[in-house]
């Protein structure tokens, strides 16, 4: 009797362990209905690995470029906003950072942080920005920068320039 009571008291435990682990990972989200009520995009494709990534020096008709000056920036968050909502937006990286997007209505997140412990220089562009409806209404809305120890750089120089 009493090993059918230890059994019995091992399964609760096994019973609740798993339950909990279900609760805290929740189910996983699906591209037509994302558990943060936002909109999912693929990968972007176009985007070539970080090995084989260019610097960007030049910024060209029909894109908007983020340049940023500061010998101790180490990474960036921008927040853009734009007339109409994102589609499709194209986001290239300089080959010196690791950069991320994510767009939702007519804000787009651009974040990115250096793979060296060194500045980018100011003649290249960290992210080059292409969108289906055009660049022409693109504004830079909020900019913050941190430095190598992630202490906010005060009034970092931060240009958004659209050609």
């Amino acid at each position: 009797m009493k090993s059918n009571t230890i059994w019995a008291g091992r399964f609760c435990w096994l019973s609740c362990l798993l339950g909990l682990s279900l609760l805290v990972t929740g189910c996983p989200s699906t591209p037509t209905n994302p558990t943060d009520g936002g909109t999912t995009t693929p990968p972007d494709t176009s985007t070539p690995p970080p090995d084989q990534q260019t610097q960007i020096t030049q910024c060209k008709a029909g894109t908007a470029c983020i340049q940023v000056d500061g010998a101790s920036i180490r990474s960036c968050e921008f927040l853009l906003t734009n007339d109409v909502a994102f589609a499709q937006p194209q986001v290239s990286f300089d080959a010196d950072v690791l950069g991320r997007t994510k767009a939702r209505d007519k804000r787009m997140a651009v974040a990115w942080i250096a793979q060296k412990d060194a500045a980018v220089p100011a003649t290249r562009y960290v992210a080059v920005i292409q969108l289906k409806d055009g660049v022409k209404s693109l504004k830079l809305t909020t900019t913050q920068c941190y430095d190598q120890k992630g202490a906010k750089v005060a009034s970092p120089k931060v240009t958004l320039q659209i050609p």
